[in-house]
């Protein structure tokens, strides 16, 4: 997993959601830290796409920019606090803020 964050965030990306975000200005990094934090506080998440919709491109600058947002249905398993089993499956929407350049698309910012 964290392979992919080198190969699909960009340098200073950041991940925002309610329990759980990417230290301020740490980039790559701290994607990389909030996912393994993820990874010790969750086990056997199950998730499922409901729907994937892209806004169109705006280009500023040489650079393209467009956000993306994912409608899904998850199952979580906290390791230190159980959910009891009428919040499972969790839905949820999340955004996701994109730029392109010379043709490679990386995530710049992921939020929920």
């Amino acid at each position: 997993m964290l392979a992919a964050v080198d190969k699909y965030f960009t340098a200073d990306a950041t991940l925002v959601y309610p329990l759980l975000n990417s230290p301020k200005g740490s980039g790559r990094e701290g994607v990389k830290s909030a996912y393994k934090m993820l990874r010790v506080l969750t086990y056997g998440n199950k998730i499922n796409f409901d729907v994937v919709a892209f806004d169109r491109i705006k280009s500023i600058k040489g650079t393209e920019f467009m956000s993306g947002y994912l409608d899904l249905t998850e199952s979580l398993k906290f390791r230190t606090v159980p959910l009891p089993e009428r919040f499972n499956p969790v839905c949820s929407l999340f955004s996701l803020s994109l730029s392109r350049k010379k043709g490679v698309k990386l995530i710049l910012r992921e939020g929920d």
